[in-house]
């Protein structure tokens, strides 16, 4: 799947360290008028954007490797936020399909798409299933990196959770802290 990360130059942090005369990125600052160290401009953030195929799976981490090589992070740790409630995040297995195909099976039979008790039906009969979807998975995962690779054992993935039908625009915000060592 195809991605494009878009960055906001001109956020909040952005804005206030230019007011202080403060690095926006990946040093620790500090606030001229006291001093003393400034911890939001020790990191950055950006936005990875996808377009998602039918209750399917997105591993995400080449995504989150890329942001973290056009900074030359080396050290920390990154948080992903999937800013939508009818997807999610989620560390799984890489190695077998059979282990996303059994839990996607299990969702089906838990948490049938037209199931009557469903009030909400607003956006069609799969939507309050993927809300369900999303409350039992994970909208936000925080992970640990170095040498600008993140921390994830042989045979674990990062993937957005499709849980809608249908093709949707997701978007996941990555925000990266950096070790005040590794800068």
């Amino acid at each position: 799947m195809a991605h494009e990360p878009v960055r906001r130059d001109h956020d909040r942090e952005h804005d206030k360290a230019a007011m202080l005369g403060t690095a926006s990125r990946g040093k620790q600052a500090t606030d001229a008028r006291t001093d003393s160290p400034s911890l939001a401009h020790m990191g950055f953030h950006e936005f990875l954007r996808y377009r998602t195929e039918s209750r399917a799976v997105t591993d995400i981490a080449d995504g989150i490797e890329g942001i973290l090589r056009r900074h030359q992070a080396q050290s920390g740790i990154v948080t992903l936020h999937c800013m939508h409630t009818s997807a999610s995040l989620l560390i799984q297995e890489n190695s077998d399909p059979d282990v996303i195909r059994d839990l996607e099976m299990w969702f089906n039979r838990v948490i049938p798409r037209g199931d009557p008790m469903w009030a909400h039906k607003l956006e069609g009969p799969d939507d309050m299933p993927a809300h369900v979807r999303a409350a039992l998975t994970q909208t936000s995962i925080t992970l640990p990196f170095a040498e600008g690779k993140l921390l994830l054992g042989q045979w674990q993935a990062v993937y957005l959770y499709e849980h809608r039908d249908g093709a949707h625009e997701r978007s996941i915000v990555v925000h990266v802290l950096e070790d005040s060592q590794a800068t």
